[in-house]
């Protein structure tokens, strides 16, 4: 059989149509390549800080290690997601919600493809790290095609250049090591958004009046529809929650059909469409709905009946529109029969099923701030703007300026437009309610970004054909020209500040800063082969449990002796889990972040020890405390924060510190720390490694009242130095001073921990003292301390002893950190009863670490004696010195020891 090669072009040909293209559609190409390689470089330049050399993979997000745990489980276990996880949230487990869904899938089965079907661990840590600049390249394509269905393709590239520009949370969730579903909820979100303009378009266009119906006009709008349908199952697949959207598509189409009806168009073809569309989302996400229950977080049954249901009320409301006509009367007639309609469902609603009402009130309020949103949330993404128009000037610069006269320009258009504005409805609603979402929670930026790049092209292509139809009008030369150079001179002023200021340049260098990670790497390195596995706790037969193993889902697990639980500030939980195949009892879904305030606020050892034991304390109970600089030192403004979880003691952020900012930038400087703060478990530790302390001789001095502040600038303070802690506790009791306030400086004498010890701490340090301070007070000797500190629980040894009755007794040891070298003394005191007697409950041994291991259940503690404890009285501190060692077995009371010593009083 002989080749037909006469309709094949040449090359002779092909080179001749490459020449003969636009030199215009050139540069479009060129220009589009260039912001697309820039979206996706910058995104990757600093992958090594990100990605070791040992192939290890440091996530820049708190739920990215979480994704890493539900993405080597699908691996491990393909095509099994996973669904519910002991290895989280000590002592109940926790349902994963909306992690181990398709976007987890979608990850597996790339690792697996990349692995030849058995990935590394290397291999799967390298795809997540880099899937997110990746899906941004696909936002700014999605975006692209989006904004040009509204424009024109100048106008695409007009909002695909904002894309790459903005150094907003659009590009700190889309950098290398930042795996999280977020950007491809902004990829599936404008996919659909794309396809609801071409269906509603096309509805539009259609224009046949009520009763010249005809269903095979509907081919177009229907295709459409079906795509948009497909792209928001998928997009709840991924992420559950996302109901939001699917009720700005619902608002969308009810205004839109109703728009549409009472300007006389015809709103079959967008109400038969648009339900099309939503029916196509909730028989599609079907299949992955496993709960019946009401649950934004995991996907239940509310998100296959919300889009049904609004599908079914589209096609009531053209249904209805078809039977009232159009004449003046019944168009009043048509909107009251809609209001008493719904009115009549919300009130059978409120009477038969008012969970479903409580629901969704519930839930608005996490985007409309107006309502109920609550400021001083632990997550600083869903932490009410306090200054939304500084937040879009940062992230948007003068496109945000742009982007309101586009929706200006919308809006006018939608009213005074006869036809062919549901398109520009869409994005005037969607606008309205991500601007809402994002001043209520910041994390909705990633959704707010299509609608400022969509307007900020809409505004700038509304200027070229305005300034068209100007110069034509005027009989001017070469009108079109001259309006493109017009608008691109107005694309290129909204712009320019973004790249002159490097602003995405300088974000992305501190999104991926490497600094603050090397603590905790160590830290957990060391609790992964120091401390005895999950399940083998001081057990002789280990209860170890399949780190990848399945689980069925119960309200709360089980757990068996020699499983425990670590507490840490949940924001490191998923990490913890992953890096050390732990158990945190807090996490970033804000599990039990409640009971983790209580004891990390916890007033007492005791109150501590009893909230664990009764609310923890199941198998082995919580053994390990891990504190970090943010929560431990002070230097970070979330130092305060546990305030806001707590549930046992009342208290206020600014109960605990006082905000020190510089007068010069009023950027945070530190927490200056109340006596409530010393009293805490968590300073107690962190600060003091559970020794006793001694009254500070350090007083900050403010000008005015400091105990109603929760701010103050450094100029109206200064700290001063006493001769001794009762001079400096004289001048403090006014409300103008504060005694001590900084790191390791209480005001009151804080007694000993008998059952905490530290075990280990970073290599990596920090800074006791902000430089500035230490700059500008040259009392203030700024020491370094390690970042992150592992405490252990264990029940202490018990030294007792005779002396004079009231006769104050110190015990004292020298205790070095093998990991930095540096020493401290731990302290306790103690005051002989009536009967001449006294016990004191060390946590720290002596001697005999080595007979002690992990694999018999026990912490391979990297804290160290320097020699035996030391007993004397406090009035004469040169009275003879009992000196006595503890073995590390007394200490985990795997022994009993005889320790009776007699201290000679003064």
């Amino acid at each position: 059989m002989e080749l037909n090669t006469s309709n094949v072009p040449s090359l002779h040909d092909t080179y001749h149509t490459i020449v003969n293209a636009s030199w215009e559609s050139v540069a479009h190409a060129i220009v589009m390549v260039g912001l697309l390689g820039f979206i996706f470089a910058n995104r990757v330049r600093n992958y090594t800080n990100v990605i070791r050399a040992d192939g290890t993979v440091v996530f820049q997000s708190a739920d990215g290690w979480y994704h890493q745990r539900a993405t080597v489980y699908t691996v491990e276990n393909y095509p099994e997601t996973l669904n519910f996880d002991p290895y989280t949230g000590f002592d109940a487990g926790n349902q994963v919600g909306q992690f181990g869904t398709l976007f987890d899938q979608i990850l597996a089965t790339v690792a697996l493809v990349i692995g030849g079907g058995n990935p590394s661990i290397s291999t799967i840590n390298s795809v997540l790290a880099f899937t997110p600049p990746i899906l941004a390249v696909a936002a700014g394509i999605s975006v692209y095609y989006l904004s040009k269905a509204i424009t024109n393709r100048w106008g695409g590239l007009t909002a695909v250049g904002l894309l790459a520009l903005t150094p907003g949370l659009f590009l700190s969730h889309s950098m290398v090591g930042f795996i999280d579903h977020h950007i491809a909820e902004t990829v599936l979100v404008s996919i659909s958004l794309l396809c609801c303009v071409r269906f509603t378009k096309a509805a539009t266009e259609i224009g046949l009046g009520l009763t010249q119906f005809k269903t095979s006009a509907l081919n177009s709008p229907i295709t459409w529809s079906l795509f948009a349908g497909i792209a928001n199952a998928v997009y709840l697949v991924i992420w559950p929650p996302g109901l939001l959207y699917i009720a700005i598509l619902s608002v969308f189409l009810a205004a839109a059909i109703i728009t549409e009806y009472l300007k006389e168009n015809d709103p079959v073809p967008l109400s038969v469409a648009g339900a099309a569309m939503m029916l196509t989302s909730g028989i599609a996400t079907l299949p992955f709905a496993p709960t019946a229950s009401l649950s934004v977080t995991t996907l239940s049954f509310i998100q296959v009946l919300m889009p049904i249901s609004v599908g079914i009320g589209c096609l009531f409301l053209g249904y209805t529109a078809q039977k009232f006509g159009t004449c003046p009367i019944r168009k009043v007639g048509y909107l009251l029969a809609l209001g008493a309609g719904s009115c009549s469902v919300l009130a059978i609603l409120a009477l038969v099923k008012p969970s479903i009402i409580d629901f969704f009130i519930q839930n608005s309020s996490r985007v409309f701030w107006f309502i109920g949103h609550e400021r001083g949330t632990q997550i600083a993404e869903a932490d009410t703007l306090s200054n939304p128009f500084r937040f879009g000037f940062i992230t948007y610069g003068f496109a945000l300026i742009a982007a309101i006269v586009g929706w200006v320009l919308m809006v006018g258009e939608v009213f005074y437009n006869e036809s062919g504005t549901p398109a520009r409805l869409l994005f005037v609603i969607f606008t309205l309610f991500m601007t809402s979402a994002t001043i209520t929670q910041p994390r909705f930026d990633y959704y707010l970004v299509i609608a400022v790049a969509v307007l900020t092209a809409y505004s700038i292509y509304s200027l070229h054909q305005y300034s068209q139809k100007l110069l034509v009008s005027r009989d001017i030369t070469t009108p079109e020209l001259k309006s493109k150079i017009a608008a691109t001179g107005v694309a290129i002023l909204v712009l320019i500040p973004l790249v002159l200021s490097g602003a995405p340049i300088v974000a992305a260098d501190s999104y991926t800063s490497p600094s603050s990670h090397n603590g905790w790497t160590q830290s957990f390195d060391w609790i992964e082969s120091e401390t005895p596995e999950f399940g083998s706790y001081g057990v002789e037969s280990s209860n170890q449990l399949d780190y990848n193993g399945e689980f069925p889902a119960v309200d709360d697990y089980t757990y068996q002796e020699g499983q425990y639980g670590i507490l840490s500030r949940w924001g490191i939980g998923h990490r913890l889990t992953v890096e050390t195949r732990r158990v945190p009892v807090s996490n970033p879904h804000q599990q039990h972040s409640t009971v983790a305030a209580d004891v990390l606020l916890a007033p007492s050892e005791d109150t501590a020890i009893d909230i664990l034991d009764s609310k923890l304390g199941e198998g082995s109970g919580v053994r390990y405390v891990v504190l970090g600089q943010p929560w431990g030192s002070g230097d970070l403004r979330s130092f305060t924060s546990p305030a806001a979880s707590e549930g046992e003691y009342d208290i206020q952020p600014d109960q605990l510190g006082i905000t020190l900012q510089d007068a010069n930038t009023g950027s945070f400087v530190r927490t200056l720390q109340t006596e409530r703060s010393y009293e805490s478990l968590r300073t107690r530790l962190y600060q003091f490694h559970g020794s006793a302390t001694t009254q500070s001789s350090f007083v900050i001095h403010g000008k005015g009242d400091l105990s109603s502040r929760d701010t103050v600038t450094s100029d109206n303070i200064d700290i001063e130095e006493y001769e001794n802690a009762i001079a400096a506790s004289n001048p403090s009791s006014g409300n103008s001073a504060l005694h001590g306030g900084l790191y390791g400086e209480s005001p009151q004498q804080i007694d000993a921990l008998q059952h905490f010890r530290l075990v280990h701490a970073s290599e990596g340090t920090v800074a006791e003292h902000p430089e500035s301070i230490a700059a500008e007070h040259s009392e203030v000797k700024s020491g370094e301390t390690s970042a992150v500190k592992t405490f252990e629980r264990v029940p202490g040894a018990t030294i007792q002893g005779e002396a004079p009755e009231n006769t104050t007794v110190k015990a004292s040891v020298e205790l070095r950190i093998t990991t930095t070298g540096k020493t401290f003394t731990y302290t306790q005191y103690a005051t002989a009863n009536e009967n001449g007697t006294f016990d004191l409950v060390v946590p720290y041994a002596t001697t005999g670490y080595s007979q002690y291991t992990t694999e018999d259940g026990y912490t391979n503690t990297s804290i160290r004696a320097e020699g035996p404890y030391r007993i004397t009285t406090v009035s004469d501190p040169t009275s003879d010195v009992v000196r006595i060692g503890i073995p590390e077995g007394a200490v985990l009371g795997e022994e009993t020891i005889s320790t009776t010593v007699q201290v000679e009083g003064s």
